[in-house]
């Protein structure tokens, strides 16, 4: 024993075996339960092969020890041989305050059948063949990431491995035999501390405890260290005046929520297309296929060209072949067999199986048939939970929807949005001054909204709101229809009026409150130069509340950061960010 923790570690079983090596050495402080006491232990003496017994402290690595019914563990221990080999049970509520019973059992190894304490020094003759290597200890070990093995030894040379241990051999630290009259175990890690972590709880005393909050924060430092000098390393993000001047098209500052409506990525490309074609007819195409009015029509067309076209269905036909050849297991791993509709998934396992137990000719499979079953599942609606859906496009989808329609799909990738948010936050130019202003009118409105709100989704929908009006504003600055707001609108009161806080919330951002034709409205006559303040005010408040993409300015997006389809076609972009599973929002161009 003695080597420090860490190290390779290698341990004389009972101080007859060739090799040899270290485990942790003491801890800070004693366990409470023998703070004062250094009970006895049995300890084998390998030269008579009798128990003799000494004190817990003096116990080394290596060392072989019994312990009794209802004893507990000198140390942490490498079970060896038991009473009841199959069935070894213990209680660990001493050290993680769990009460639970544990059944372990003696691996099956040459060590079990030795005869430990008969007397006869010929039973431990065959230990001499023998030697252990165990895992360098950590503090704490986790059971899952534990192992030991035990290998023979002939003529100096090492063979092969006799036996693996896993975490059912492992008699852990101030745990306790029960119902078992007795068990034997070789000692692997000595301290005041056990070195394994069971069922999520934390071994051994406080400094364990106090040792993984230590860990936990210097690996969360590190990790924040690592965040902030990859933003620092960042290119600057594109200027949005050289985005619009590369594109041709004035595009918005912000992404639109696309409806939760089941066909979210069919919608967010018929939403993109409409209105860029709506703004910019000049980017028509000649024998452009014909726009459906609706996202549900539009699913509905684009499926049936899809069905026609040859591309599409080669590679839909490949893909088939594909599920078809292999393992089974493998099916439900990959993420297009996942997302089928069940009937369909029944149909292709059925078939693999067929192919795979060589009860069908993968040649004789009709792959047409399949193909249109296939297609048939794109317009097929499902439910989960009273909440219908259809099955999401997969990369053969949107591959065949970019030829077809002639668009050039930008998908942003959500795992970089951190980076892309804090791009788009440096080019937000706001003085000292218009902070300062902010922070003394638009803070205090915001903390009343929240305080107010009866939960938190209500307070972030009457901000996401009130900053959608100010994104309009700040986009289309001539337009003075974004600068009135009609009270008695059906979803303004819904979203911001009926809440308390609301118009509060209105007033501090610049809005007053008039009578215009009759009806009760919230104007900005002017736009005050400190709105681009408040608009970061009220992002950075629903940044807080896990909502990053308000932070985003599309248009500032570095190219990295992007999945870009088919740049052949140009300005025709639908640009495209997946916010969580099956939920879209999408950048709209504006009028120019």
């Amino acid at each position: 024993g003695g080597a420090s923790r860490g190290e390779e570690k290698e341990i004389h079983v009972g101080g007859v075996g060739r090799k040899g090596g270290g485990g942790g050495g003491g801890g800070e402080e004693e366990d409470k339960r023998d703070v004062n006491k250094d009970e006895e232990v049995e300890v084998l003496d390998t030269s008579k092969n009798v128990w003799e017994r000494k004190g817990r402290r003096e116990l080394r690595c290596g060392d072989i020890v019994r312990v009794n019914k209802m004893q507990h563990f000198p140390a942490d221990l490498l079970l060896l041989a038991s009473s009841t080999p199959s069935e070894v049970v213990i209680e660990t509520s001493c050290f993680d305050k769990d009460g639970s019973l544990r059944q372990w059992q003696v691996a099956p190894s040459p060590l079990a059948s030795v005869s430990f304490g008969d007397g006869q020094p010929e039973s431990l003759s065959s230990l001499s063949n023998f030697f252990l290597v165990v895992d360098p200890p950590r503090s704490p070990l986790y059971l899952d990431k534990w192992n030991a093995h035990l290998y023979s030894s002939s003529a100096d040379q090492v063979s092969s491995c006799q036996a693996s241990f896993q975490f059912r051999q492992l008699l852990p630290f101030n745990a306790r035999l029960l119902f078992t009259d007795w068990a034997v175990g070789v000692v692997a890690y000595r301290g005041n501390d056990t070195l394994f972590a069971l069922n999520g709880g934390w071994g051994g005393c406080e400094r364990a405890e106090r040792l993984r909050r230590h860990q936990d924060e210097e690996e969360k430092a590190k990790k924040e260290e690592a965040r902030k000098q990859h933003i620092e390393s960042i290119k600057e993000p594109v200027a949005p005046a050289d985005f619009e001047a590369s594109t041709g098209v004035k595009w918005r500052s912000f992404f639109t929520d696309v409806p939760d409506d089941g066909n979210c990525m069919m919608h967010a490309v018929w939403l993109g297309l409409s209105s860029l074609l709506k703004y910019y007819p000049s980017l028509k195409v000649d024998e452009e296929p014909a726009l459906a009015a609706s996202a549900g029509e539009f699913r509905r067309d684009a499926v049936e060209l899809m069905r026609k076209d040859g591309g599409y269905r080669e590679a839909v036909l490949n893909q088939l072949q594909l599920w078809l050849s292999v393992d089974c297991d493998l099916l439900f791993g990959l993420e297009d067999f996942f997302v089928l509709p069940p009937s369909l998934q029944s149909v292709v396992v059925d078939l693999n199986q067929q192919v795979q137990l060589g009860g069908a000719d993968p040649s004789l499979v009709d792959y047409e048939e399949l193909v249109e079953l296939y297609m048939k599942s794109l317009l097929e609606e499902q439910e989960d939970s009273g909440k219908k859906f259809f099955m999401p496009l997969g990369e053969l989808e949107l591959d065949a929807l970019c030829r077809i329609y002639k668009i050039r799909l930008q998908v942003i990738k959500t795992e970089s949005l951190e980076l892309i948010a804090e791009g788009s936050r440096r080019m937000q130019d706001v003085s000292p001054e218009d902070e300062e202003h902010v922070k003394r009118s638009v803070a205090p409105a915001l903390k009343e909204l929240e305080e107010k709100s009866s939960c938190s989704e209500d307070a972030r929908e009457a901000v996401d709101t009130v900053l959608l009006y100010l994104n309009n504003i700040l986009d289309s600055r001539d337009d003075h229809k974004f600068r009135s707001i009609r009270a008695g609108n059906a979803g303004f009161q819904r979203r911001v009026g009926k809440k308390e806080g609301g118009c509060d919330l209105m007033a501090s951002v610049g809005f007053t409150r008039e009578t215009v034709n009759d009806e009760d409205t919230f104007v900005m006559k002017e736009i005050p130069s400190w709105i681009p303040a408040a608009r970061r005010e009220l992002q950075d408040f629903l940044a807080k509340k896990g909502d990053l993409t308000r932070l985003v300015d599309p248009r500032t997006i570095r190219p990295e950061f992007i999945y870009d389809r088919n740049r052949e076609q140009g300005s025709r972009f639908v640009r495209i960010l997946n916010v969580r599973t099956n939920h879209y929002q999408v950048h709209l161009p504006r009028p120019p």
